[in-house]
């Protein structure tokens, strides 16, 4: 039997959110929040395991209800049962049912005594109340799927004999949650700073290649496998200095840390389930079975970055020449550039003529603002406002959908660029959008013809016929409808 595919793309090396359960696995409403939930957990769970390291755990702790540290350790825990919740929900276990009711009661407690301390007036930050209120929306779909009365009956295997499940899923899970735990735990418990400008870096870099990680899992590449089993081994050391360390402490009579041998200890349960799931005989053969062909690079946009990132530094040696506030435009514009090049549903001509006309609007509301209307926020609202009636109305006649993004992108780079100059001094109107729209040429200019040249394309999104038959429930005007792009004719998409 075929797996529940929810996402597919008609890209040579797609992006496949497919589930891997068996159609007769559940009601298809039911496994598609399953998934749903499944994404929640991964990302909700990096989120609350940053959130009680990066925040709690540095300077600017919450003032809370607990000390800080016995609040981050909280957090951290959530986090790892939420990611660890995930890993159930894709293999359709059983215990997740059971486990979910206990944890979302106790989530929604916490979240519910934090609300209300702020609104007593207790001194809590605003980020930390704002997580609150996230987190008990979360508790309330834990309730409404736990609810649903197919869920149960879909939770049906057992612990270790769990359903056929998607590898790229579950291995995204584990490149969002280890690398978190691993910061997390560096910054609580090994070295507080969070100011040192190297770290910082690192931790920025560390972030990106996350992501990327996260995202690449999802084609099944066989480096963010070895790339997972390597976080791993970093948190292994990391947690076992910790808890030698505290041990140490213990021995000396001195001071211990118990948060960190608690953290500890919980990322060593975590990484056994993590390097359980990435040894499972099935993501193994997903990732680094010898029948996948695996290319680890497109050359074209490899060499379009490097390109551009030469023409960049070719554009900040000139800014003795430019000016500082031209080299910021020129590179702005080279990045739209190349953003408009990619753009699927249009020819060259559409794209530049489109993404120009934008520009033209936003310099011509300057100015009106600047220089026929008195310079007042109703006046400024009523030009904005015009101006996207304008886009609105042009869209509608040209019937391009390609149109009206590259409209706005064209009114948004140059608001993007010249607002707060110009509400600086509204009656230099003129230098500043000037300067701002010529900067924006030269880059554009730039960028457009790397793209162009290079042939780099984005690939237009396509929706599953399969899934949308079963989702819409025999409604055929959306089961035909376009996902989006401009599909619905060649007329329209030029």
């Amino acid at each position: 039997m075929t797996g529940l595919n929810v996402a597919a793309t008609n890209d040579p090396d797609p992006v496949t959110y497919e589930a891997g359960w068996d159609s007769t696995a559940g009601v298809q409403a039911v496994l598609l929040n399953a998934i749903v939930y499944a994404w929640w957990l991964f990302i909700g769970g990096t989120f609350e395991i940053l959130f009680g390291g990066m925040y709690l755990g540095s300077t600017q702790q919450a003032q809370i209800h607990v000390s800080s540290p016995w609040a981050s350790l909280f957090y951290v825990v959530v986090g790892v049962v939420m990611v660890i919740l995930g890993f159930g929900i894709l293999r359709l276990e059983r215990w997740v049912y059971w486990a979910a009711w206990p944890f979302t009661l106790a989530y929604t407690a916490v979240s519910i005594i934090e609300i209300v301390r702020w609104v007593q007036g207790t001194p809590i930050v605003a980020e930390t109340v704002f997580f609150a209120g996230l987190n008990l929306l979360f508790a309330l779909y834990n309730v409404y799927l736990l609810t649903q009365a197919d869920t149960r009956k879909s939770l049906r295997f057992g612990i270790f004999k769990g359903s056929p499940m998607s590898p790229g899923m579950a291995v995204c899970g584990i490149a969002l949650a280890v690398p978190s735990l691993a910061v997390t735990l560096f910054v609580n418990h090994i070295d507080k700073s969070l100011s040192n400008p190297t770290l910082l870096v690192v931790y920025l870099l560390g972030s990106v290649l996350v992501i990327v990680m996260a995202f690449t899992s999802l084609r099944l590449r066989s480096w963010v496998w070895w790339g997972d089993l390597a976080w791993a081994v970093v948190l292994t050391g990391l947690s076992l200095y910790v808890i030698a360390h505290q041990l140490d402490h213990v021995i000396r009579g001195t001071s211990v840390d118990v948060q960190g041998l608690i953290f500890g200890a919980v990322n060593l349960v975590f990484l056994l389930i993590a390097v359980y799931i990435l040894f499972l005989a099935e993501v193994r053969e997903a990732f680094l079975g010898t029948h996948r062909k695996q290319v680890l690079f497109s050359p074209r946009t490899l060499i379009g970055g490097l390109s551009l990132a030469v023409l960049a530094l070719a554009i900040y040696l000139l800014q003795g020449d430019l000016g500082a506030p031209a080299i910021s435009y020129t590179v702005f514009g080279m990045v739209m550039g190349t953003i408009v090049g990619l753009l699927p549903g249009a020819d060259p001509a559409n794209r530049i003529s489109g993404y120009f006309a934008g520009l033209l609007l936003a310099f011509a509301s300057y100015v009106a603002r600047g220089g026929l209307l008195p310079y007042t926020k109703a006046s400024s609202g009523f030009v904005v406002l015009l101006m996207l009636v304008v886009v609105t109305v042009i869209t509608a006649v040209v019937r391009s959908r390609a149109w009206f993004v590259l409209l706005l992108l064209g009114v948004g780079t140059m608001y993007g660029l010249v607002e707060l100059q110009f509400q600086a001094a509204p009656s230099a109107y003129l230098a500043s959008a000037g300067l701002a729209f010529v900067g924006i040429l030269l880059g554009f200019g730039v960028g457009f013809t790397v793209s162009s040249l290079l042939e780099l394309e984005l690939v237009p999104y396509k929706s599953n016929p399969a899934l949308a038959s079963q989702t819409t429930a025999g409604s055929n005007s959306t089961a035909h409808e376009p996902a989006h792009g401009d599909s619905r004719g060649k007329e329209e998409a030029r």
